[in-house]
């Protein structure tokens, strides 16, 4: 939609697409060997939601949404559970651009994220939700650029790698040692099983690399020609 012509300057574009993904392998995280693998068949499938709202012909307004449900074909044992694939994710932001002077503003504020997702194959362990928010702001001119970007914006603290993986801290019992009455591996963990019951065989839960904090970085960029 576009109105003009003396009017208040509007462009919309939505869109919307459906999709289905079979794959004929699936390649997962070893958290024992701290590599992937190839593993069963999956299944996946899902929606995507798309807009863009140019509020004047230099400011717009974005946003990107996706659902997604995604499965082993042939896993019946955990639920046909997929660990880490994402379920919801979104992104947008505001961008402008405008004259200015001899050169040409330009800035930017952009979001990112994913929702809570499974870590274990049956969901009983998961990561958690996050959003990182971006600032960029620039100016060009015929024989100059400057730029400053800033990233984590808000410093939100969270995960922007984690696995499922099994470990075992200095104070945990001795492996094969009887779990002490009382003794738990914390929220979102559970005890690693193993051939005897009632034995400590490690700790079931997230192993992850912290986003970074807050930052920012000035660029300036010269044009000899």
């Amino acid at each position: 939609e576009r109105a003009s012509g003396g009017g208040p300057f509007v462009v919309l574009d939505l869109a919307a697409a459906l999709w289905q993904l079979h794959l004929s392998s699936e390649t997962v995280w070893n958290g024992d060997d701290g590599t992937t693998g190839v593993s069963d068949p999956t299944d996946r499938r899902g929606i995507e939601l798309e807009g863009r709202y140019e509020v004047t012909p230099w400011l717009a307004a974005d946003l990107e949404l996706t659902f997604t449900h995604s499965q082993f074909t042939t896993d019946v044992q955990n639920g046909g559970g997929l660990a880490l694939a994402p379920k919801q994710t979104w992104s947008g932001g505001l961008s402008m651009r405008h004259a200015l002077g001899p050169g040409a503003i330009r800035a930017g504020l952009r979001f990112f994220g994913i929702g809570e997702r499974p870590a274990s194959d049956d969901g009983a362990i998961t990561v958690p939700a996050w959003t990182e928010l971006d600032l960029h702001v620039g100016y060009r001119a015929k024989r100059f650029d400057l730029a400053l970007d800033v990233e984590n914006l808000t410093d939100a603290h969270f995960y922007s790698a984690a696995f499922d993986t099994v470990s075992r801290l200095r104070t945990d019992p001795a492996m094969g040692a009887p779990i002490p009455p009382g003794f738990s591996c914390g929220p979102n963990a559970r005890l690693a099983a193993g051939p005897s019951a009632n034995r400590f065989y490690g700790c079931e839960g997230l192993d992850f690399t912290p986003a970074y904090p807050f930052s920012a970085r000035l660029t300036g960029t010269f044009f000899f020609d």
